[in-house]
């Protein structure tokens, strides 16, 4: 029975560090039972805590790609999938999470009154049948969403897109694709918005969810949209038109681009306390200290360019701060990014590609650019290739002890999964020394008994089985470990115990 291929039906990445470690606790647990069948690993892996953290963290990401965090439906959710689902299959694929989540009643309820609200604010309908916004879930529910994520994407990011999906769907069920679902957004009026904003308001309450969801909503469009969205949702009946024209005019003509909705915001706050003309002029120029340092680290760490509403949405809330925090503070949201993640690790093949004219095994990239992470080193730092060099000098150490360790307990070199067992030994956080701990496993392996079977055949020069057997069980019975590993006093108190 393969252990390593049981618990790889449950999780999908093999080199998972809840991998290890179960892998570990079976073999332990099957050294001191005769009857380990499948079904009970299969078990004791679906109980272990190692696996209930991994689904937990699994089932987190994919709840919050289609709703807001809900820590205690995503619990409740996450048992049922596993009684239902887990259990039932004995086995665990991960986007089995996502159909589930989509066939439970919350999901229809929760998108049905969004469909009702977007198409009640983008077709001006009072109400729609059910059975359009039920076809509308069902065509939603075909498409793959992460195909329409970008690597920086967050959560609520992701509520921004599905907004924008089911927007296109209301557009074409609705308007028979006759017009570009673009034009008919740009034609939202803001009178319209504002009639929206205060019915939706007396019906379900200023700070309602529903309502948060329909400003989402808006964010999508094109910037003039995302300030009458904010507009409305701060300023509401607070400031006149006219007040609000001219900020957003002032600010273009000083900046010629129009303002992101996430500026908007602060600088309106300001205005109320000075002149919004004097506020506008003291964030310019700090604005294009700030951008530019952002734009260079950004394009250090990612290879990309910078995007205007990204910058103002992630790095606004740093923009007062000196620029040495400023700079520290870019860094260490940027390593964070999924893109930077990517480009470092494929910088990291190229580099070891050059340097060694051979390609880095997957087990290293993941140490690599965790120790390169740690330096929160971008891709054109000198210190990547000196970094490199050191932990594949590093690497090859490791395996020299690991082949080292194998030749003295079963007399040959590790194979090729067995060094990465070991290099990840080497590189994990175990209490006792990675090469005792290596070592202290291969002695108590099945693989060691028949070492020792070959031992005694050759030390004592014996062809006969059953005496060859009850020495071998005679070894495996003494308590002390320490005696059993010791060839010498083996020697010593076998031909006592057998008179040989």
């Amino acid at each position: 029975m393969n252990l390593e291929s049981i618990i790889l039906k449950f999780f999908h990445d093999k080199s998972n560090i809840y991998v290890k470690d179960l892998l570990f606790s079976l073999k332990n647990q099957s050294k001191n039972s005769k009857s380990n069948s499948e079904n009970n690993v299969t078990n004791y892996i679906i109980n272990s805590d190692e696996f209930n953290n991994y689904i937990s963290i699994c089932f987190e990401e994919k709840y919050c790609m289609y709703f807001e965090k809900d820590t205690v439906m995503i619990t409740k959710l996450k048992n049922s999938f596993i009684q239902e689902v887990i259990k039932k299959n004995k086995c665990f694929d991960i986007d089995q999470i996502k159909e589930y989540i989509k066939d439970n009643d919350q999901f229809n309820e929760y998108y049905y009154k969004l469909i009702k609200s977007l198409a009640s604010l983008i077709l001006n309908k009072k109400d729609i049948e059910d059975k359009e916004v039920f076809e509308i879930i069902k065509s939603f529910k075909t498409i793959n969403l992460e195909d329409y994520f970008n690597d920086n994407d967050n959560a609520e990011r992701s509520l921004q897109i599905i907004n924008d999906i089911l927007t296109r769907f209301i557009v074409e069920k609705f308007d028979n694709m006759e017009k570009n679902t673009d034009e008919i957004l740009n034609k939202i009026h803001q009178k319209d918005m504002e009639h929206f904003i205060i019915k939706h308001q007396k019906k379900f309450g200023k700070h309602s969810s529903i309502n948060t969801d329909i400003v989402r909503f808006e964010e999508f469009i094109q910037n003039k949209r995302n300030l009458i969205d904010i507009y409305f949702d701060i300023v509401y009946n607070e400031i006149a038109d006219e007040y609000f024209k001219n900020i957003t005019n002032c600010f273009y003509n000083l900046f010629e681009r129009e303002m992101t909705v996430y500026e908007y915001k602060n600088i309106y706050t300001l205005s109320k306390h000075e002149n919004y003309e004097k506020v506008i002029m003291n964030y310019k120029s700090k604005f294009d200290i700030k951008y530019k340092i952002c734009e260079n680290l950004h394009l250090l760490y990612t290879n990309t360019s910078l995007d205007i509403h990204y910058f103002c949405k992630i790095f606004f809330e740093y923009i007062d701060e000196n620029d040495e925090n400023y700079a520290n503070n870019v860094i260490n949201v940027l390593i964070d990014t999924q893109i930077y993640k990517t480009t470092m690790i494929d910088t990291i093949r190229d580099i070891y590609l050059n340097q060694f004219e051979k390609e880095i095994i997957e087990t290293d990239i993941d140490y690599y650019y965790s120790n390169i992470y740690r330096e929160k080193l971008n891709l054109q730092d000198e210190k990547l290739i000196s970094l490199i060099l050191e932990l594949n000098k590093e690497t090859n150490s490791f395996v020299n002890n690991i082949n080292d360790i194998y030749e003295e307990v079963l007399s040959r070199k590790a194979d090729d999964t067995e060094i990465v067992e070991g290099l990840n030994i080497y590189r994990s956080n175990v209490k006792l020394d990675p090469s005792y701990y290596i070592k202290n496993t291969l002695y108590e392996s099945i693989e060691y008994n028949d070492v020792l079977k070959t031992w005694i055949v050759n030390t004592f020069k014996l062809s006969k089985n059953s005496l060859i057997y009850n020495i071998l069980r005679y070894i495996l019975e003494i308590k002390d470990s320490s005696v059993k590993r010791n060839k010498l006093l083996l020697e010593e108190l076998i031909c006592k115990e057998f008179n040989l």
